[in-house]
């Protein structure tokens, strides 16, 4: 379960060609808030130094617990 403080890598996904992009990259969890349907994650990007907002699928797994 994802908490905040955690270290996750992330990997963004395109939603209209149902696909996943770009490099991976380590984050932290700022925030999580919850939709009816899904969650959301604000993720501070360790390696650019800014914030994010990411669905639960763009996040593979967790580093390092916060």
């Amino acid at each position: 379960m994802i908490k905040v403080n955690d270290i996750v890598k992330c990997r963004l996904y395109n939603t209209p060609d149902k696909r996943f992009y770009g490099e991976y990259f380590d984050g932290q969890v700022l925030e999580i808030q919850k939709n009816t349907f899904d969650k959301q994650f604000k993720i501070k990007r360790l390696d650019l130094n800014y914030i994010i907002w990411l669905h639960r699928k763009e996040i593979k797994r967790i580093i390092r617990k916060g």
